[in-house]
């Protein structure tokens, strides 16, 4: 079973994303804050990230992305980025758009 990890500091968000996930097979991970959402990618808990853009003290979630290629970590990770204009968030990201 694919273990997919969500991190987002809101818990409705989080609730919402483990019923669909797990109502498609997989099994939902959940980390509410940025030190607990590394903590279980360092430990290899996940086989796919979906994190929200702004998570806590400061940390958001181009920071994890960033953390796991820094680490040469090529999980599939989708980035839930609720700017304005999307070129902006890509440009954020260092991915290509």
């Amino acid at each position: 079973m694919t273990r997919i990890l969500i991190v987002s500091n809101d818990d409705a968000e989080r609730a919402v994303l483990r019923a669909l996930l797990e109502a498609g097979g997989a099994q939902a991970v959940e980390a509410a804050t940025y030190p607990g959402a590394a903590e279980v990618l360092a430990r290899g808990g996940a086989d796919a990230v979906v994190a929200d853009h702004a998570l806590d003290a400061g940390h958001t979630g181009l920071d994890l992305l960033g953390e796991r290629r820094a680490a040469s970590d090529r999980i599939p990770f989708v980035l839930a980025v609720a700017l304005p204009d999307v070129d902006v968030g890509l440009e954020r990201s260092g991915e290509p758009g």
